[in-house]
């Protein structure tokens, strides 16, 4: 797994860290800017609901990314909190986060991800 590579974590970590990031990302931005993700990522349901029962169910995962909102540096804390209580360090995030963006980038051309970072300041500075 690209995150694992780029972060140092383990497998099930990494696993964590992507599914909890792209989860917040699904809530956080418009449908349309998600699509590329999804087009690029062929099993991320199962990434978003393995984060979500990891910390504490499915259910929980979901409100847990609705606190995420990533439009904002309050919402990219409290994702890496919650990812720290889960033994991913803020670094990390960072470095989970850049390579997700990047894999989707190779996989669905260099403007794909442009209209989430633009309705995501949060996260844009985290992944910049």
């Amino acid at each position: 797994m690209v995150v694992a590579h780029a972060t140092g974590l383990d497998f099930e970590k990494a696993e964590i860290a992507a599914g909890s990031i792209l989860g917040a990302m699904r809530v956080s931005a418009p449908e349309t800017a998600f699509v590329p993700f999804e087009r690029a990522i062929p099993n991320i349901q199962q990434l978003i609901t393995r984060a979500g029962t990891v910390t504490g169910g499915a259910r929980i995962g979901e409100i847990m990314a609705l606190t995420c909102e990533l439009k904002t540096n309050g919402g990219v804390l409290k994702l890496a909190a919650q990812l720290g209580r889960a033994g991913v360090s803020p670094e990390q995030v960072g470095l989970a986060a850049k390579s997700v963006v990047e894999y989707v980038r190779q996989h669905q051309g260099p403007g794909s991800v442009q209209q989430l970072l633009d309705a995501l300041p949060g996260f844009k500075e985290l992944v910049s």
